[in-house]
């Protein structure tokens, strides 16, 4: 799996890259 991937899901969600 790619952490990464996560961490762009949280950020999204909170509008921040």
């Amino acid at each position: 799996m790619n952490d990464g991937e996560e961490l762009s899901r949280k950020a999204g969600s909170k509008g921040t890259i």
